[in-house]
């Protein structure tokens, strides 16, 4: 929720550290959803709804980083609305956004949707495998260890293990009907050829590698 204190807290002191040593690993994905606690927490989810997904998320860090300047304002409707120009949104928009109810109501939706399925009680709340629901603003060692005691294999250490590829063989993968394989030389930094040659579909099987 955007006017949880829990979660900008969590988002501000663990959420870097989970990305980058989780996410950005490849250890989990992680898929945000909102539930609103109270009406101005929807308005904001509804706000960063309206942007790019290029900015999305770095609108949402705004608001969780900088959460007590607008939450706690004597107009939190207009810091909101401050806010939003930053991230490029017209005060237009804005209004078009706090009007449109199908949008609004979906947010809740997902609210109403996270109680039902997970039994969501609090705020922040962390769905696991769709199975096991974790609450709180937890450090990144409280993070883990809870993801680790739901896992049966693999688990995760805060061991660094690193894999080095030397070749990439694609047979019946995209464009590649007949086995083709490709060498992955140190310092391989881009994929270069003509109209055809099936750059993309190498980097996207090196991205399922």
């Amino acid at each position: 929720s955007m006017t949880c204190s829990h979660c900008a807290s969590f988002h501000t002191n663990t959420f870097h550290e989970v990305k980058t040593r989780l996410i950005d690993e490849g250890v989990v994905r992680f898929e945000m959803r909102a539930f609103p606690l109270d009406g101005l927490a929807l308005r904001a989810h509804a706000m960063a709804r309206t942007v790019s997904v290029e900015k999305y998320f770095p609108l949402v860090n705004m608001l969780l980083e900088k959460q007590s300047s607008w939450a706690d304002a004597a107009d939190p409707i207009d810091a909101l609305r401050k806010l939003g120009r930053l991230a490029g949104i017209s005060s237009s928009e804005f209004d078009a956004t706090m009007r449109n109810r199908p949008l609004l109501e979906s947010i809740v939706q997902m609210r109403q949707d996270a109680v039902q399925d997970f039994d969501v009680k609090a705020t922040p709340s962390f769905v696991i495998n769709n199975e096991t629901t974790i609450s709180g603003s937890l450090s990144f060692e409280e993070f883990a260890e809870k993801i680790n005691a739901t896992l049966t294999w693999p688990r995760f250490s805060a061991r660094v293990v690193i894999v080095i590829f030397r070749s990439l063989k694609m047979a019946g993968f995209k464009s590649f009907a007949e086995a083709a394989e490709v060498d992955i030389e140190s310092g391989l930094t881009g994929i270069v050829g003509p109209n055809g040659f099936g750059k993309s579909n190498i980097v996207e099987g090196l991205r399922w590698v």
